[in-house]
């Protein structure tokens, strides 16, 4: 943590010694009334006299220097529990924003979403209206909130609040969720919530989710929930070799795939690079038009020379045979350490075959 703060604050210390003596002289006013005003909005919200642990203001950060603004964010601390509220302190007022009760919100949206599809291995709650510009107060303004929450009353809570959820399952059959399954206000016109379900293969695999290009390997289904009703996606994973792929939304099965020996190198070389194959060759056939994603470990696949200059890694892809053969090559882009992560189009009834390339003489 210490690591990913310390440049913002580092910066914040040289853009605000930029301030002039009149700038700061109004900034220690800003957060004077901000302190003040957090905690009448806090005693008038909760009927209970916080803590004031400490204040940050909010800047605006450009190119080469930063702006103050009347905003501040004001941690404070209440038997034992740790938070804080977004609050303007150009005026005396209590428009103010706080997580004090964060975690209460994620406790009821993780109970009634386990009434209906079992207890979830882990449960994310993102919400609230607060936007930052200043990355350490960011990443500290998350679950904010100017409304009240009782558990008696939800309804009024999340009848105008705006919250997503992220429940995180394992080898859990979370197919059948609907939108109608849960309670309507959490789906009401005005507060846009979103819950979003994911079955993984493993439990190594829970809190992976944000890694969106490896979701596929990781999980075997996700169902997203919103106001516009409920999305599925099955992905069943097929495994060739050392080679993983799924087509979303259909079993493995769909695709027939096989290792081939692979042309020649110089069956693919063309006016614009010389190639040599770097991988094993896999050939994929189906009945019917369909994208296939693939996860080919970097561990298979023939390394460049780290001395090696004009070297470039491609997928090649053979389709056709016989004088009707093409052959085509894609770049990769880098989204993972372990794995090339591609996907490619399949025609119905022709087969095509994959291989990593090492490209040299690249003119393109």
């Amino acid at each position: 943590m210490k690591k990913t703060i310390l440049p913002f604050v580092i910066a914040a210390m040289v853009l605000t010694g930029c301030d002039s003596k009149e700038q700061k002289k109004l900034n220690k006013q800003y957060i004077s009334t901000a302190k003040a005003n957090a905690v009448k909005y806090i005693e008038d919200k909760y009927g209970f006299t916080p803590e004031i642990r400490s204040a940050e203001q909010e800047r605006e950060y450009g190119w080469i220097n930063s702006d103050p603004l009347s905003t501040v964010y004001v941690r404070m601390n209440h038997n034992d529990r740790d938070f804080g509220v977004y609050i303007d302190g150009a005026t005396d007022n209590t428009d103010g924003y706080d997580n004090y009760q964060c975690e209460d919100i994620a406790d009821y949206f993780c109970s009634a979403i386990s009434d209906i599809t079992g207890k979830p291995v882990q449960l994310t709650l993102k919400g609230g209206m607060v936007q930052t510009s200043f990355d350490p107060i960011e990443n500290e303004c998350i679950n904010m909130y100017s409304e009240s929450f009782e558990t008696s009353a939800p309804e009024k809570f999340f009848s105008s609040s705006r919250c997503s959820v992220l429940a995180e399952y394992v080898n859990t059959d979370i197919s059948s969720i609907k939108k109608k399954d849960l309670p309507e206000y959490l789906f009401s016109e005005d507060n846009n919530n979103e819950i979003t379900l994911v079955s993984y293969r493993d439990k190594d695999h829970v809190g992976l989710y944000d890694q969106s290009s490896m979701l596929p390997f990781h999980a075997e289904c996700r169902t997203i929930i919103s106001n516009n009703g409920t999305v599925h996606e099955d992905y069943s994973l097929g495994q060739a070799g050392d080679m993983s792929y799924y087509i979303r939304n259909e079993d493995s099965s769909a695709v027939t795939v096989r290792e081939v020996v692979p042309d020649n190198g110089s069956e693919w070389n063309d006016e614009f690079f010389t190639a040599e194959t770097a991988s094993k060759a896999y050939s994929f056939k189906c009945d019917h038009d369909c994208e296939v994603n693939i996860f080919f470990p970097k561990s298979a696949i023939d390394p460049i020379a780290p001395n090696a200059r004009g070297i470039h890694r491609e997928l090649g892809i053979c389709r056709g045979s016989g004088s009707s053969r093409s052959f085509d090559t894609y770049n990769l882009m880098d989204l993972n350490d372990e794995y090339e992560i591609c996907s490619f189009n399949l025609n119905a009834h022709q087969e095509a075959y994959i291989v990593f390339l090492h490209l040299t003489n690249v003119k393109k």
